[in-house]
């Protein structure tokens, strides 16, 4: 059942939903979340890696001159 379920979520593009399933099976024998608290956890994962993903494609598509953090600015 979960390799199936891990799949279509790989085939419907939410690899956030994916990522937390997966850790969640190989980490988490012991501690089993009431399924309320799963889809939380897995909503939560999916809209944080699609912002990480929105965020990194904006800052490549912002074409910056140099790359740098706001640490290494002198001025």
């Amino acid at each position: 059942m979960n390799e199936s379920s891990l799949e279509k979520l790989r085939q419907m593009h939410l690899y956030g939903m994916l990522k937390a399933l997966r850790t969640n099976i190989e980490t988490d024998k012991n501690e089993k979340l009431t399924p309320d608290e799963l889809v939380s956890f897995l909503v939560d994962s999916e809209w944080d890696e699609r912002y990480n993903r929105k965020l990194s494609r904006t800052i490549s598509n912002a074409k910056f001159r140099y790359k740098a953090s706001i640490e290494q600015l002198t001025f």
